[in-house]
């Protein structure tokens, strides 16, 4: 519910003229099912390097015995942190899962996936803290598993990748964000960003975008239509929560860039469609025209659905790697 409401006050932000906000589904929108139903889904990705020089984008789909592990990675300052990520989540995160058990006698819950997922993260950063060849680089995250016994998808969110799941409710489509993502409006993770880019808080600036509406995650829009250029906004570092960029760390009081993830939790059915994808697909469109997409692309496969999100993220003027995985429930 938090990250439905913060999506959706962002929207209205943005888009004040709006009728249609792609997040203010209707509260009596299923959310689960009402009787305990087998699940099955396809999965599929599709990575475009755009127009940028290096492809520095990663992902990984895993099959578990209890699920399905999912993650997209986007890498800054080179692809190495985003590769290693991807390679050691997927040794890593089974070991958390079975060192997290519940132990519930009649639970189908039989493990604490959102503290698996954190402890994952934790220990990945450390061994990254450790190769100082990394220091310059880093990479935000989006990581999903799905758990077969429940019907829940959990989600681990580091940065601006996220996650959402497209549900068709009397033939309309609507948004649920599963990722929460704060953007530098934020005091918290504004301070530490500031900090980071600049070595001071500079309030004047953050106190521009928010008289203007306008988000740290959609400044290139506004800049597109004339807004403030983008030299009166340092832009060294775009996220306070990454895997890697310690070198925004060092000889510091406080961490300025954290690895402890934003956590979500949401029940699937029948027909949902999720997409993973990191911040190269919003870009330069808004959330309506992506629900629009998916819509026209729900009854083809995943594949289909995953290359027409990223062509369609190029088309609008991305300059970014575009990395798009789709998951369709069956």
């Amino acid at each position: 519910m938090k990250a439905r409401n913060e999506h959706a006050e962002g929207f209205k932000l943005r888009n004040p003229l709006s009728l249609y906000n792609p997040y203010e589904y209707p509260e009596q929108l299923q959310l689960k099912a009402k009787d305990p139903i087998h699940l099955e889904w396809v999965t599929a990705c599709v990575e475009s390097q755009g127009y940028r020089e290096t492809m520095e984008d990663a992902y990984f789909d895993k099959t578990l015995p209890g699920g399905r592990l999912l993650g997209v990675l986007d890498g800054h300052g080179g692809s190495e942190v985003a590769d290693y990520v991807s390679a050691r989540f997927q040794i890593l995160f089974p070991q958390m899962l079975e060192k997290h058990k519940t132990h519930r006698l009649f639970s189908k819950e039989k493990y604490n996936i959102h503290q698996a997922l954190e402890e994952t993260c934790f220990v990945i950063q450390n061994e990254i803290i450790e190769k100082s060849e990394f220091n310059h680089m880093g990479c935000t995250a989006v990581i999903c598993y799905i758990e077969q016994s429940t019907n829940c998808i959990y989600t681990a969110t580091l940065g601006d990748s996220e996650a959402n799941i497209y549900r068709n409710i009397e033939g309309k489509y609507w948004s649920i964000p599963i990722s929460c993502i704060r953007d530098w409006g934020s005091w918290p993770d504004e301070l530490r960003a500031a900090i980071a880019t600049r070595g001071e808080y500079k309030k004047p600036i953050v106190d521009y975008w928010e008289k203007e509406g306008i988000t740290s995650r959609h400044r290139r829009i506004h800049q597109k239509l004339g807004g403030a250029p983008s030299e009166n906004f340092n832009v060294g570092c775009n996220v306070s929560r990454a895997f890697g960029d310690q070198i925004n760390n060092i000889g510091r009081l406080f961490n300025t860039v954290v690895t402890k993830p934003k956590l979500d939790r949401c029940y699937l059915l029948p027909g949902d469609i999720i997409v993973l994808a990191c911040d190269g697909l919003r870009e330069c469109i808004e959330e309506d025209v992506i629900v629009n997409c998916v819509k026209a692309s729900a009854d083809k496969l995943a594949s289909q659905i995953s290359h027409n999100l990223v062509d369609l993220a190029i088309r609008s003027g991305s300059n970014d790697n575009v990395t798009v995985l789709t998951v369709k429930i069956k």
